[in-house]
């Protein structure tokens, strides 16, 4: 029996695997090849967003199996170890997706480039997702991330803003409290914390910054201001308030 080329066969895989990634986008094209050039372009641009969609669910969806199974998936894009699994918290904490995924780009945009909507929307809803236990899969993951301390920080100060409006005694123990207790870490004051990550700064932030930051914040949000949002602007003043009476 004659052997198949090993290059014949690899173009094979990859044709099939073409077909099977691009299946709906490839069955829109044919589909409008009925009605011409004019049918084949429009087939073709809407295979291409019907594609971009489904892929998106399909992402989402296995993103959501992966934080209710606590495994891992190499192909989710995350920032660094355990973001998906943060996101999740931070989704559980606020009880709202926009304000996880706000946060984390506040808190991570700088450092850390990620889709945040998507990992905070397809983590879960807020009722759905166990605490305790994607609280002990992050845990599990930011153990293993070396020279981790600055990292740390972040997480910590992330999770503390979210959890100002927490309620020990409805809620039980917050999540940023187990973690610590988890890993070993001690953690500053959430207060302070969650201040600084309001202004988008680390702890270590100069007296300079934190001034600057306040600013170019409090104008940004003053109501007066096109861009203007009465309730973030009380929370920057607060924030710039605790950071000073600490100092």
């Amino acid at each position: 029996m004659m052997k198949v080329p090993a290059v014949i066969k690899k173009t094979v895989l990859r044709i099939k695997d073409f077909i099977l990634s691009h299946k709906i986008l490839l069955v829109c094209t044919l589909i409008g090849c009925v009605g011409g050039i004019g049918g084949l372009l429009a087939g073709l641009v809407t295979g291409i967003f019907v594609q971009l969609v489904a892929n998106r669910i399909l992402e989402e969806k296995r993103i959501r199996r992966t934080v209710e199974n606590g495994g891992s998936d190499e192909n989710i894009p995350e920032p660094f170890s355990g973001a998906l699994y943060l996101c999740a918290l931070a989704v559980y904490s606020s009880g709202d997706v926009e304000t996880a995924a706000l946060q984390a780009k506040r808190s991570f945009g700088k450092e850390y480039e990620a889709d945040w909507q998507t990992l905070c929307r397809a983590a879960g809803k807020p009722g759905e997702i166990n605490g305790d236990f994607v609280t002990e899969c992050l845990a599990a993951r930011l153990l293993k991330v070396s020279d981790n301390n600055n990292l740390l920080k972040s997480v910590f100060a992330f999770l503390q803003t979210l959890e100002r409006q927490w309620d020990d005694n409805r809620q039980g123990e917050k999540p940023s409290v187990y973690l610590a207790r988890i890993i070993g870490y001690s953690c500053t004051s959430g207060e302070v914390a969650a201040a600084y990550a309001d202004l988008g700064l680390s702890e270590n932030a100069g007296l300079d910054e934190v001034k600057t930051a306040h600013r170019r914040l409090a104008a940004r949000y003053h109501p007066d201001s096109e861009d203007g949002d009465r309730t973030l602007f009380e929370k920057v003043q607060k924030s710039y308030e605790i950071i000073m009476q600490k100092r």
